[in-house]
């Protein structure tokens, strides 16, 4: 690591002491995208830190909310130093959403606290993390989808929420061509479509799906609008 990279890690450190954060996101595709705004709708912001791959646009959007640090450089995560700087002082839970087995692999090398659960969707999970979640059962847990991480961080926040509040989701991928008035989750209300990849971001329910289009959410009933919105992916 070099001086100028270790500045930038050692601010990005600094930074999750004072603002506390405990929650340590690794990843930048769609699912860490997701999993990003829902804290934010949940108001968890404040205790998020995320570690991403690539600078894309949503994360420049979001910077100002959560603690953010860059590292493009693959091979970097397969160094202690990079862990050791970080130090995760306050962590509780590293949530790795990254899609590539050698990167998780390397994460996973280098988080050993015993105190520090580490989450991981099954659909990304290498064998061998299936076999350690077996092992160390309550350290490594590994999910069916990301509602299943954001209900239990909810239920774990006292936030007196004036509203409930709005999120966005990946569309089923068995959908297929039945219309989204067919699409029923009970205290759920379908607001819209929002395709990202589109100057008009935001589209009508009768609109063609599109392929990483998200369907934006107004949850009626904060607490059991999000169990039933697990429900509905966990039947799918």
């Amino acid at each position: 690591m070099g001086w100028f990279q270790r500045r930038r890690v050692r601010k990005f450190a600094e930074k999750a002491v004072e603002q506390q954060n405990e929650i340590f996101v690794f990843g930048s595709n769609i699912f860490t995208e997701a999993f990003i705004e829902n804290l934010i709708e949940i108001g968890a912001q404040s205790k998020v830190a995320l570690i991403s791959d690539k600078k894309l646009a949503w994360i420049d959007e979001v910077k100002d909310e959560i603690n953010v640090l860059y590292e493009e450089k693959i091979e970097e995560y397969g160094k202690r130093n990079l862990y050791e700087t970080i130090g995760f002082t306050n962590a509780k839970k590293v949530i790795i959403l990254h899609e590539d087995p050698i990167i998780i692999q390397n994460i996973m090398s280098f988080i050993s606290d015993d105190e520090l659960k580490a989450i991981l969707l099954a659909q990304f999970a290498p064998p061998f993390v299936h076999y350690l979640a077996g092992q160390k059962q309550g350290q490594i847990i590994i999910v069916d989808n990301l509602f299943q991480i954001v209900r239990k961080l909810y239920e774990q926040m006292d936030l007196p929420l004036e509203k409930p509040p709005v999120i966005a989701i990946p569309v089923p991928k068995d959908l297929g061509s039945k219309p989204l008035s067919e699409l029923k989750i009970p205290t759920v209300k379908i607001i819209n479509i929002l395709r990202e990849d589109s100057k008009q971001r935001i589209f009508p329910l009768d609109e063609p799906i599109q392929e990483n289009d998200k369907l934006v959410l107004y949850l009626e009933d904060a607490e059991n609008s999000l169990k039933n919105i697990v429900d509905f992916l966990g039947n799918r």
